[in-house]
């Protein structure tokens, strides 16, 4: 009698992972991920509940190969390395770019997670170390907002014409204006803070 294979939760994840990749998120279903395996839809069953629950796993799995993408060293500007990462997972990965960003879906929320994860990075960073955290905060939405935009024409076909080079030019220029506003502009009055800080919860946080 030839034994049935078993999978792992992480094989199964891993096979939804491509499967969203290749695809993307509209067409994850149990069956695919069978496919993926090379088995019945049984283990996918066994492991996870519904495939919502299975959707955000895969959401978080994406959240961790993004992550891994900003780790990257690929110049002496942390925080160009980081948003260099952003934009070189979507270029590699479209469709999970699109599933994380574009796609609303579920209850997990991947954008205040990774906030979060940068934002701590970029308190360690010497150069921004200065700055109160709220001011980090905004910073980073400024970036994100431009860096999300970019990322979202490349994942749209749109901004294939651009060279790696170019792209470097782009964020280092956007962001060495943010970093200059950030440090020269006028303290900010009690108003500007309670909106913006807003999108990091910061209305009930001390400045660090």
């Amino acid at each position: 009698m030839v034994r049935k294979p078993v999978f792992s939760r992480d094989e199964i994840v891993d096979a939804a992972l491509q499967v969203v990749a290749r695809e993307g998120l509209a067409l994850l279903s149990a069956r695919k991920v069978a496919e993926e395996l090379g088995s019945s839809t049984a283990p996918v069953y066994s492991n996870f509940e519904n495939m919502e629950r299975l959707e955000e796993v895969v959401k978080r799995a994406a959240v961790d190969r993004l992550l891994a993408c900003t780790q990257k060293r690929s110049s002496s500007n942390r925080f160009l390395d980081i948003g260099l990462g952003f934009i070189e997972f979507a270029m590699d990965w479209p469709r999970l770019y699109s599933a994380l960003f574009l796609e609303q879906t579920g209850t997990y929320d991947p954008g205040l997670e990774l906030m979060e994860t940068i934002l701590a990075a970029m308190a360690e960073m010497p150069e921004l170390k200065p700055l109160q955290r709220i001011e980090r905060a905004i910073m980073l939405k400024k970036m994100a907002v431009f860096t999300h935009g970019l990322a979202t024409e490349i994942c749209n076909g749109q901004g294939s014409d651009l060279s790696d080079a170019e792209i470097r030019i782009l964020l280092d220029e956007v962001g060495q204006a943010v970093l200059k506003d950030a440090f020269l502009r006028p303290p900010r009055t009690e108003d500007e803070i309670a909106l913006l800080g807003s999108f990091y919860h910061e209305r009930s946080q001390s400045d660090s």
